[in-house]
C-alpha cells in the first residue's frame, strides 16, 4: 500500500482547517531559501508565483491568506506572523529526500525535525516549535527535493528545470486549493 501523495495529505489538512472564531481559516505560506543558491530559491519562487496569482494577503475563497518571501531567515517574519495569528503554516523549503522517494513531500510537524531541510541558520524544526508554541496553530512543509545548491556564475538564481518544473505544479496546486 503506497503513502498518500503530498497533495492528498495537505488537501486533507486543509479540509479539516477550521476556526468557528473567525469563520475563515488563516493560512500563512512562507517561502524559504536563498534566491542565489540554485535550488534553494525554490521556496521564494513559489511565494512570489502564489503572490503574483492570489496576493499576499486577503480572504482566497474560504480562507484568509498571508503570503511570504522570507528569503533564508524566516526567523525575521514572526513578527508577521504573530500578527496575522494563522491557523496553519505551510513552510516551503528545498530539502534533501532520501532517494526513491517522492520528490515532493508533505512533512508534518513531528516529521521536520528528523527531515534536512537546506541552507538556514535556525533549523527549521526549532521555528517550527517556536511558532506551535506562540501560536497555537498547525504546521507542516512542503520539502522539494534540490538537485544543486551552488550559487550561479554571475549571482543570479540558477534553479534546475527540474525543481522550477516542480515548482510550477505545487503553485497551480495551491492557488487552486486556496481559491475554493
Amino acid at each position: 500500500m503506497s503513502l498518500p501523495s503530498w497533495k492528498d495529505q495537505l488537501r486533507q489538512v486543509l479540509a479539516n482547517l477550521t476556526n468557528p472564531d473567525r469563520g475563515h481559516p488563516r493560512i500563512a505560506i512562507l517561502g524559504i531559501g536563498n534566491p542565489l543558491n540554485g535550488d534553494d530559491a525554490v521556496g521564494g519562487y513559489i511565494a512570489d508565483r502564489i503572490n503574483r496569482r492570489l496576493g499576499s494577503l486577503g480572504r482566497k475563497g474560504s480562507f484568509d491568506l498571508y503570503v511570504a518571501n522570507t528569503g533564508p531567515v524566516p526567523e525575521n517574519f514572526t513578527g508577521a506572523i504573530r500578527k496575522f495569528s494563522p491557523d496553519l503554516i505551510v513552510m516551503v523549503d528545498a530539502a534533501s529526500i532520501d532517494p526513491g522517494q517522492e520528490p515532493i513531500q508533505w512533512i508534518p510537524l513531528e516529521a521536520i525535525a528528523g527531515f534536512s531541510a537546506s541552507t538556514h541558520g535556525m533549523p527549521l524544526s526549532m521555528l517550527a516549535n517556536y511558532l506551535v508554541e506562540e501560536l497555537k496553530c498547525q504546521i507542516g512543509l512542503i520539502g522539494i527535493q534540490a538537485r544543486s545548491t551552488s550559487p550561479g556564475p554571475t549571482g543570479q538564481s540558477t534553479m534546475t528545470p527540474e525543481v522550477r518544473a516542480m515548482a510550477q505544479k505545487i503553485v497551480r496546486f495551491l492557488a487552486r486549493e486556496l481559491s475554493r
